[in-house]
């Protein structure tokens, strides 16, 4: 308790020189982690928001197509973006905070298709869709970029969905939760029942706020730190765990 109260001490006079500084954020659509329509924007728009409020920060939030939302933060028209996977690329021109999620990312398949797999070469034979501007982590993000893959790139989970429903791709990836969430919320249940995952995990990611490194070297550190320090704190203080569990029972379904 007193470890928290003093955080909390730190952030008041932090937040005493920050009290009017806005921190344009950019983001996509991906449901129920970030959205425009979902519940204080999602979980990972409303963690943005508390830990930021907690180190004296206001947020305003900008919606784009994932890729645009990369490049809107690469050129600084946007402060930082939300949830990013680590990359040495992405590195480049970004920094990024301390974890804000673990997801798990796995395939999904219909019920009367026959699946298994254990290795990337399990998988050559089958079509795949994949998300323009998502990774699967570096050994999939390579065997995808050599080709070894066979897969289709669409511009939402969504869109994957309905594909594989008309079998125009065998598999798709797509973290756990977000793909449930997806299918429960856009089709009725008989058809949402005809999909199901695989039990193994292609790859467990963590995902981060990336901050532009092309906002002064001072600037960007200091967004850096203090969104980690009120990440911790929000951590400790165990709204996050609230808020994670409230994602799981649809606590940041659409608000329409």
């Amino acid at each position: 308790m007193r470890r928290i109260l003093f955080f909390v001490l730190l952030m008041l006079l932090a937040a005493s020189a920050r009290t009017e500084t806005i921190i344009k954020v950019a983001s996509g659509e991906w449901p129920p982690l970030s959205g425009q329509n979902l519940k204080h924007g999602g979980f990972c728009g409303h963690v943005t928001t508390e830990a930021f409020k907690l180190a004296g920060y206001q947020t305003q939030f900008k919606y784009y197509p994932w890729n645009r939302a990369l490049s809107v933060t690469e050129n600084a028209e946007a402060d930082v973006s939300l949830c990013w996977i680590k990359s040495v690329e992405r590195e480049q021109s970004f920094l990024f905070s301390e974890p804000m999620m673990t997801q798990k990312k796995v395939f999904f398949y219909k019920n009367d298709f026959v699946f298994d797999w254990s290795s990337i070469e399990d998988l050559s034979r089958y079509s795949i869709g994949i998300v323009n501007g998502y990774s699967y982590g570096e050994v999939f993000d390579k065997a995808i970029k050599e080709k070894v893959l066979n897969t289709e790139t669409v511009n939402s989970d969504l869109q994957n969905f309905k594909k594989l429903l008309l079998d125009r791709v065998d598999l798709v990836i797509v973290e756990m939760v977000v793909g449930y969430t997806i299918l429960n919320k856009s089709y009725p249940r008989s058809k949402a029942q005809m999909i199901t995952n695989h039990p193994n995990v292609i790859y467990e990611s963590n995902y981060h706020l990336m901050i532009s490194k092309k906002l002064p070297l001072p600037k960007r550190q200091q967004i850096q730190a203090d969104f980690n320090q009120g990440l911790k704190m929000l951590k400790e203080s165990g709204k996050y765990q609230q808020m994670f569990e409230s994602m799981l029972l649809g606590g940041y379904d659409s608000e329409q």
